[in-house]
């Protein structure tokens, strides 16, 4: 008696999608989604030759070939697995864009329902191809590029029926260029404290949308603070303009410490009017921009001294106010990522944490001039001057600060690419990223008597004492006195 069994094969279609998303909270950027989507197909299968006498048999699982066709010279069919047969798929290719100080980095991954690069894969940039790497290597480094210049990268896997689509990306090194020289007088005496600048003003700012966010997280920074030791004082400083922006919006909050920068909505309308500090939730730091001025370019400095948060609008002191140090910064968003119910929209630009409280007459200089890493006390800068990419890197420590959904715009604030002589004349200054065959003209300057004064702290007992000098009977003594 012959035996008879049935083999039954089920039937799916679905989706299969491989590899990873944005580390963005808001998950906004398509530039970092990094998955495979593939079209899976299936059928009931076929089962041939399913009687025998010795229990063996013949079958296919899965889908067969479908579709004969025939001619004189040439019979074929076709189906889901002739697609082994044909060059490997675009491969899921990732370039560097900042994170590497020497090089671009390339990595890349197969699509895992691709036939097999058997015989390596090319590697181009900007359509011209650079070298074929055998099937087992997923890494290449080009060491052989220019800073601030971006490049599109293209990785196309080979097996025996030819090369396949590239699989694309964009990479580049942030602007790494550093011009120094020094001042001195005609006889070679050197000159400190004088702001040396670059023409023609190069960066980017930061743009964002009504959805679009920014992240800093310290998680990766030595003691998880931004901020110093409990008690010591410190400096925050950025410039923003304001394109709009609805009750309850969100600018920028520093958590776990209760310290929230709000846009000021103002009369009801569209129109902005200046920026809300608060401070354990008191609102008692608001900067108004005047009418004449509240959609350009503003620059915001909050310091504190141990005791009293200061605030300065455009390099003059704006309010002061008594309050606790904060206990710790380990993260700052931006934006939409503040979860604020209401938009803000604009842009960003220059953002600075200095471990020390600044005065005013520093700010005359921070703000018209880049800082570099030999800044005194400066802990974090982001310079917002990478011009692609989803980050910002911290000049000083290479922290990151995560764009999710903002972008980078060449609209910018009035800041030069600067530097400031040290004691010997020398000056030094980063990320100029002039290029090749570019000139650009470097101007040395030094204001000797402006907004000059003398500063004085009562906890510290500081004192004036001026030398002895005559009096008439009738005499006047003039002086001004700012009372913090």
């Amino acid at each position: 008696m012959k035996n008879t069994f049935f083999i039954i094969i089920f039937s799916y279609f679905g989706i299969l999608c491989f590899g990873q998303n944005s580390d963005c909270p808001l998950n906004t950027n398509p530039e970092t989604d990094t998955s495979f989507v593939v079209d899976i197909f299936g059928n009931y299968g076929s089962v041939t030759n399913a009687v025998n006498s010795q229990y063996s048999t013949t079958g296919s699982l899965g889908e067969p070939f479908i579709g004969n066709h025939f001619g004189q010279n040439v019979q074929g069919a076709a189906g889901f697995y002739s697609n082994f047969l044909l060059p490997p798929a675009a491969p899921m290719l990732q370039a560097t864009q900042g994170e590497l100080l020497d090089r671009i980095q390339l990595t890349w991954e197969e699509d895992p329902l691709s036939p097999s690069a058997s015989q390596g894969f090319n590697i181009y940039r900007d359509g011209i191809f650079l070298e074929n790497v055998g099937p087992e290597i997923s890494t290449y480094n080009d060491f052989n590029v220019i800073a601030g210049k971006t490049y599109t990268y293209g990785i196309s896997a080979i097996n025996s029926f030819g090369e396949g689509s590239p699989g694309q990306a964009l990479g580049f090194q942030v602007p790494n260029g550093v011009v120094t020289g020094w001042v001195r007088t005609p006889n070679g005496t050197p000159i400190e404290d004088a702001m040396v600048t670059l023409s023609p003003i190069q960066g980017f700012s930061g743009k964002f949308g009504q959805a679009d966010g920014a992240l800093i997280d310290s998680t990766t920074i030595e003691g998880n603070n931004l901020l110093p030791a409990s008690g010591a004082p410190w400096s925050f400083t950025f410039w923003m303009r304001t394109d709009s922006a609805s009750n309850s919006a969100g600018l920028m909050n520093f958590s776990p410490s209760p310290i929230e920068f709000r846009p000021v909505n103002s009369f009801g309308n569209q129109d902005r009017d200046g920026i809300i500090i608060d401070i354990d939730g008191a609102d008692n730091l608001r900067m108004n921009f005047p009418d004449s001025t509240r959609k350009a370019w503003h620059h915001i400095g909050l310091t504190y001294d141990g005791s009293k948060y200061m605030t300065y609008l455009d390099g003059v002191l704006n309010k002061v106010s008594t309050g606790d140090m904060p206990g710790e910064l380990n993260e700052v968003t931006i934006g939409a990522l503040t979860e604020k119910a209401g938009y803000w929209t604009g842009n960003l630009d220059e953002i600075r944490m200095y471990h020390r409280q600044l005065n005013q007459i520093e700010f005359e200089a921070i703000m018209t001039g880049t800082a570099s890493s030999l800044t005194p006390d400066l802990k974090y800068y982001w310079k917002f001057d990478e011009g692609e990419g989803s980050k910002s890197f911290d000049l000083i420590n290479r922290n990151e600060l995560l764009l999710c959904g903002a972008s980078f715009v060449e609209d910018r604030p009035p800041v030069a690419v600067a530097g400031q002589t040290n004691e010997e004349g020398y000056y030094r200054i980063e990320s100029a990223s002039y290029g090749t065959g570019t000139t650009f003209l470097a101007k040395a300057s030094k204001d000797f008597y402006a907004k000059r004064s003398i500063s004085l702290k009562g906890s510290d007992n500081d004192q004036i004492l001026l030398p002895d000098f005559p009096l008439p009977n009738e005499f006047t003594i003039e002086m001004w006195v700012n009372s913090f």
